[in-house]
C-alpha cells in the first residue's frame, strides 16, 4: 500500500482573485554600503526586527564584509555593481551568501568593540526572502525560544528598550549613538565579560551588572532616560506581543515532501508516488466531472496572532486492488485541523494537535492523525532520508544546519501518525512545513482600534443566480464589468453560467445566508487583532483570521480569514460557512462609515480597492462534498451535466456584502436600500 498526506486549503485562489496581492510585505533586494560590501555578493535578504521596531541597530552579516544600522526610514545605498538599492525601515539587509545576521550595539568594525544581542542563521540552501523576527529568535537560533520563561530573552529585551532615546514614542526604540560609542570604549575584556550577563537569571543582578553602562549613556546622550526598566516585564510584553504577528501568516503542510534533497520519503514499507505532494487542487486544473477541467489554487492554512492553526485540506491513499496486481484505487477525504491544534511561543506544534475528517455525517470517522514537529526559521523539517536515496543523502535539516546534525529531538521532527481511510491501519509519516505569506509584523493599533469599536461587521456571501432560481430572489450585479469574466481573477466566473448577470444571498450547508465578525482590541495580548465570527448576536464564537496590514493612505486594513476553526465544528450548525476563505481591504477613509470590503490588489496595486471591487469568497467544502455526492450516484459511462454542475459551481464562489451594523440596517445595508 501506499499512502499520501496532504494539508492545504482548496480553494481558488484568493491572493489570484484578489488580483495578486497576498498580505504579506514587499522586500527590497540589494546590499547595503555602511562600511563595506562584499563585491561578490548581492544583497537580498532582509531580516525585520520586532517587538517593538529599532533604529540604529548595529547589524552585521556574518560571512561577509556588511555592517550597517537599522533606521527609523528608508535609507539609499550601492551594491557592488553600483546599483542603487533601498534598505526598508528598520529592516537589515544581508547578501544572499550571508551565513547570518548578528545584532550589536558598539564598532563591529576591524578591532572594534561590541556587545552582542543575538544572531540569527539562514539556512544553507533554502533561503527565504525576508526574516521577520523577534529577540525571542536570536538567543538559539535556528529555534524560536519562549519569551515568557527564557532569562536571555528578558535582559536582551529590556537592555534594548533600556537605551531608548525616546522612550514616549512607543512605536519604535531609537539608540542614539554614544551608546555605541560607550560600548567601543569599554575595552574587548569589559564588553566580553558584559555579553555574557544576557543569560543572567536573577535581574536584578543584571541590572546592577550594567548600571554603569547606563549611566554613562545617560549622562553622554541626549533624550531618555536610559536605564532597564525595574518591572522586566514591561519591555517583555512588547516581545510577546510582536511574537504572534510575526508568525502568521499562510503555511504549507504536507507529508513525505523532501524539497531540500528533491528525494521523496519512505515511510517503512509505504512510499510516496509523485513529486508534489499537494494535490492538484492547490494549483493548477482539476476534473470538473463532464471529461473537462476547471481552473483552482489554494488558500494554504493560516496560524494566526494567538497560535491557532486553521485548515482544510485532502488525505489521499493509494491502494493496490486485490488480485490486481498493478492496478491501484485512490481513497481521499476532506480533513482539517481540531480546534487543539496549536502553535505554542517556542514554535512548536501543541501535543494534541489532531487532523480529522470533516464530513456532513461525523467528525473523524476516516482519518484520525495525530501530528507534531517544531519550526526552524518557520519550517518543519522531517530529518528523513529516503530508502531509495543515493548514499550520500543527508536529512533535510542537515542540509540547511549542520549543526543540527545528526538529528533533531523526538519532538521537533515533523511526524504524522494514526489512521489514514482505514479503520486499524495505523501511519507514521514524514511532515514538512513552511511559511508561504506573512503578515505586516506590528499592524498600527489605532486601526485596530477603531475597527473594533464600529464592530460587529455583518457578512453576507453573495452567488450568482442560476436559472432555477427564483427571479424574486435575484438582483443586478452593479459593478458587473468588474465582477464577471473568465478565471480566478473574477468573483463570478463566467464559467457558472451564460452569462451570470444576477447574485443572491448564498446558503451554506446549515443554511445560514449571514454571520458576523468582531476585532479583537486587546493591545499587548496575543489575541489582539483577532477577527472573531459567529451567528447574528454571538460574533465571538470562532476564532477565524486577523487583521494582517494597515495602509495609512488611503486608510485602510487588510482582513485574512478562513472560515475552520477545528475539524469539530464542521458539523456544528453556529459554525458559519465552514471552509469558507475570505481576504480583502476594509475602506476606513469614507465618509458614510459602513466600512465595506474590496479585493485586495488589481493590475496597478490598488486598482480593485479604487474602483471599489467587492472582496471574493471561496467554499472548499460544501462544494467538495455535493460534487462527491454527485459523482457517486452516477452510473457507468454517465458524467454529470451542465445543469448539475451548476449549483456546485456557483456555491464555490462569489462577492462578499461587507458592512458596519447589523442586517437590515437602512444606512450600510445593501439588502435594505430601497
Amino acid at each position: 500500500m501506499r499512502f499520501l498526506f496532504v494539508l492545504t486549503t482548496l480553494s481558488l485562489a484568493l491572493a489570484g482573485c484578489n488580483g495578486g496581492e497576498d498580505f504579506s510585505d514587499a522586500t527590497v533586494p540589494g546590499c547595503p554600503a555602511g562600511a563595506g560590501c562584499n563585491p561578490s555578493s548581492r544583497g537580498d535578504v532582509l531580516v525585520e526586527l520586532a517587538g517593538p521596531h529599532v533604529s540604529n541597530l548595529g547589524y552585521t552579516c556574518t560571512g561577509t564584509n556588511v555592517v550597517f544600522f537599522t533606521s527609523d526610514t528608508d535609507q539609499q545605498s550601492v551594491d557592488s555593481d553600483g546599483n542603487v538599492v533601498t534598505v526598508p525601515a528598520f529592516g537589515a539587509l544581508c547578501p544572499s551568501g550571508s551565513q547570518g545576521v548578528e545584532f550589536f550595539i558598539g564598532n563591529a568594525l576591524f578591532e572594534g568593540n561590541y556587545i552582542s544581542v543575538g544572531s540569527l542563521v539562514f539556512p544553507a540552501k533554502e533561503l527565504a526572502a525576508d526574516y521577520k523576527i523577534t529577540v525571542s529568535d536570536l538567543v538559539s537560533s535556528p529555534r524560536r525560544e519562549p519569551a515568557s520563561v527564557t532569562d536571555q530573552v528578558r535582559n536582551v529585551a529590556a537592555f534594548i528598550q533600556g537605551l531608548d532615546a525616546n522612550p514616549a514614542e512607543e512605536s519604535f526604540v531609537k539608540i542614539p549613538a554614544e551608546a555605541h560609542d560607550i560600548a567601543d570604549d569599554l575595552g574587548a575584556d569589559a564588553v566580553s565579560a558584559l555579553n555574557g550577563t544576557f543569560t543572567e537569571t536573577d535581574y536584578l543582578a543584571f541590572q546592577d551588572t550594567w548600571e554603569d553602562y547606563f549611566l554613562a549613556v545617560d549622562d553622554a546622550a541626549a533624550g531618555g532616560p536610559f536605564m532597564l526598566n525595574p518591572f522586566p516585564n514591561i519591555p517583555l510584553a512588547r516581545v510577546i506581543a510582536a511574537n504572534g504577528y510575526s508568525f502568521a501568516g499562510q503555511y504549507r503542510f504536507d507529508t513525505c515532501r523532501s524539497q531540500l534533497s528533491a528525494f521523496f520519503c519512505d515511510a517503512d514499507e509505504n512510499s510516496v508516488i509523485g513529486k508534489d505532494l499537494r494535490f492538484p487542487y492547490l494549483k493548477g486544473f482539476v476534473p470538473d466531472g463532464q471529461g473537462g477541467t476547471r481552473e483552482v489554487t489554494s488558500e494554504p492554512p493560516l496560524v494566526l496572532p494567538n497560535g491557532r492553526l486553521l485548515g482544510l485540506g485532502k488525505a489521499i491513499r493509494r491502494v493496490e486492488v486485490v488480485g490486481e496486481p498493478g492496478e491501484f484505487e485512490v481513497e481521499q477525504a476532506l480533513v482539517a485541523f481540531s480546534e487543539t491544534a496549536v502553535v505554542d511561543e517556542s514554535a512548536t506544534l501543541s501535543a494534541d494537535a489532531k487532523m480529522l475528517s470533516v464530513a456532513p455525517d461525523g467528525v473523524g470517522a476516516d482519518v484520525d492523525m495525530a501530528f507534531q514537529g517544531r519550526f526552524l526559521n518557520k519550517r518543519i523539517y522531517n530529518d528523513f532520508v529516503p530508502d531509495s536515496a543515493p548514499d550520500e543523502s543527508r536529512p533535510d535539516v542537515e542540509l540547511d544546519y549542520p549543526s543540527l546534525a545528526p538529528e533533531l529531538n523526538d519532538t521537533e521532527a515533523g511526524k504524522v501518525m494514526g489512521e489514514l481511510l482505514e479503520a486499524g491501519s495505523a501511519v507514521e509519516l514524514p511532515l514538512t512545513s513552511e511559511v508561504l505569506s506573512s503578515s505586516q509584523v506590528m499592524p498600527d493599533q489605532t486601526f485596530i482600534t477603531e475597527l473594533a469599536s464600529v464592530a460587529p461587521f455583518t457578512v453576507r456571501l453573495m452567488r450568482a443566480c442560476l436559472e432555477s432560481d427564483p427571479d424574486s430572489d435575484c438582483d443586478e450585479i452593479e459593478r458587473i464589468d468588474f465582477e464577471v469574466g473568465s478565471g480566478a481573477a473574477f468573483n463570478y466566473p463566467s464559467e457558472i453560467i451564460d452569462p451570470v448577470e444576477e447574485e443572491m444571498p448564498r446558503e451554506d450547508i446549515h443554511g445560514t445566508t449571514e454571520f458576523c465578525l468582531d476585532v479583537v482590541d486587546l493591545p499587548g495580548d496575543i489575541r489582539n487583532g483577532l477577527i472573531t465570527a459567529g451567528p447574528i448576536g454571538d460574533c465571538g464564537k470562532w476564532d477565524v483570521g486577523f487583521v494582517s496590514r494597515t495602509i495609512e493612505d488611503p486608510k485602510s486594513a487588510n482582513l485574512t480569514m478562513l472560515l475552520a476553526p477545528g475539524a469539530e465544528s464542521a458539523v456544528d450548525t453556529t459554525a458559519p460557512n465552514f471552509g469558507v476563505s475570505i481576504v480583502g481591504r476594509v475602506d476606513m477613509d469614507t465618509a458614510d462609515d459602513c466600512y465595506p470590503l474590496y479585493r485586495t490588489g488589481g493590475p496597478g496595486d490598488s486598482s480593485n480597492f479604487d474602483n471599489k471591487v467587492r472582496a471574493a469568497w471561496v467554499d472548499d467544502y460544501w462544494p467538495e462534498i455535493r460534487l462527491q455526492e454527485l459523482q457517486d450516484g452516477l452510473g457507468e459511462g454517465e458524467t454529470l451535466d451542465d445543469e448539475d454542475l451548476a449549483p456546485v459551481l456557483a456555491n464555490s464562489r462569489g462577492a462578499v456584502q461587507f458592512f458596519a451594523g447589523d442586517p437590515n440596517d437602512l444606512t450600510c445595508d445593501p439588502a435594505a436600500q430601497p
